[in-house]
């Protein structure tokens, strides 16, 4: 019965499977997905290659060993712009599923490998990422610089990831001494304290919520937020690594003004894992040792990674006399990478206007 069902509807079968070959063909792409050890990864390259390279890292959402890949999970919207540019993309899920920061620029650097030694090396490679994957791309593009023509690194922080973990810390002693219950769990709990949770502490002691939100210079409305996003990132790190990369047993606390003197004698403090640290430290610092053109792209309020921290790697950038090779941009949005399309074609554009003629692009907002 089956092979008489096939036999007599065999050319439809065909022209299915004719149509979908000439679909995947008419659009001229070469699309490969596959795995690299533990981390998933996807290759798009154009009909109009121009054997140019853009190696796409993600957000800390998401992604894992068990991704399937699908487009349009966070900004792999993007991937439009990039091959629409003539460049071919390739990007990882990682082995770690949502802030995989810990093993990203392995898992990056093996997937390029992969690419240059089964497409051949690209004229031109460059990284860009948003949010953890702005990290990552800093970080690439200062430990293997000779790999890289250019970075766009978007919403995101430069620097060590232990003063972003540093911020985080900060961000929920002082809530939890503020708002309480003030026993160190939204810190040192294996659970996620929950997004209502946090707003009926805040509820509980609305005195301390302009105060609060004026440290840290965000609106209050975000205040819920910042918190759900510091004790993830301070939760996931103590998990995947045993412990905090930074302490505050030495910290004084400002900004709060008539309540700075009891905070500083009463706020829990915490000592940090110096192995912990160290693996920061040691292997996944950007310092601005920069060799190749970085355009840093940020909006213009963003609760979760504020854009005014990036400040410290200017300092980094002229101790190393690279500050020539950086440049910045903004976006006047509201709100953690809220870039759309258009705003990173145009900021792609630039860079690639920079790599190839030397004119480092103007501070300027992008439309």
């Amino acid at each position: 019965m089956k092979i008489s069902f096939f036999f007599r509807y065999k050319y439809f079968f065909i022209f299915l499977l004719i149509s979908f070959f000439s679909l995947s063909y008419s659009k001229g792409q070469t699309i490969e997905t596959g795995k690299i050890g533990n981390a998933p990864f996807k290759i798009i390259i154009p009909k109009n290659w121009n054997k140019g390279l853009i190696m796409y890292v993600r957000g800390a959402g998401g992604g894992g060993p068990n991704d399937d890949l699908v487009e349009d999970q966070n900004k792999r919207k993007f991937n439009n712009v990039i091959n629409s540019r003539g460049f071919a993309v390739a990007y990882s899920a990682f082995s770690i599923k949502d802030d995989a920061y810990i093993v990203a620029l392995e898992e990056t650097e093996a997937l390029r490998l992969y690419f240059k030694n089964k497409y051949g090396v690209p004229k031109k490679t460059i990284i860009t990422g948003h949010s953890m994957g702005g990290m990552v791309s800093i970080a690439t593009i200062e430990k293997y610089k000779d790999k890289y023509d250019g970075a766009l690194p978007m919403c995101t922080f430069l620097g060590s990831p232990n003063l972003i973990l540093k911020m985080c810390l900060d961000r929920l002693v002082t809530f939890d001494y503020f708002f309480g219950p003030n026993n160190g769990k939204i810190i040192t709990g294996k659970k996620m304290i929950s997004n209502e949770e946090i707003k009926r502490l805040i509820s509980r002691n609305k005195s301390f919520t302009k105060i609060y939100s004026e440290y840290l210079k965000v609106k209050e409305r975000d205040i819920p937020v910042i918190i759900g996003f510091s004790q993830w990132v301070i939760k996931g790190n103590n998990k995947r690594l045993g412990g905090l990369a930074m302490g505050n047993l030495y910290t004084i606390y400002d900004g709060f003004e008539k309540y700075n003197q009891k905070l500083n004698q009463n706020v829990r403090r915490y000592k940090p894992n110096e192995k912990v640290r160290d693996f920061y430290s040691k292997n996944r610092n950007s310092i601005g040792e920069l060799s190749d053109p970085v355009l840093n792209i940020l909006t213009t309020y963003d609760p979760l990674l504020p854009a005014g921290h990036n400040e410290i790697y200017k300092y980094f950038l002229e101790k190393e006399g690279t500050l020539n090779l950086f440049a910045q941009q903004y976006i006047d949005n509201d709100g953690h990478c809220n870039i759309s399309n258009d705003q990173f074609a145009t900021a792609l554009d630039n860079l690639l206007n920079w790599i190839e003629t030397g004119n480092r692009p103007d501070f300027k907002q992008i439309k």
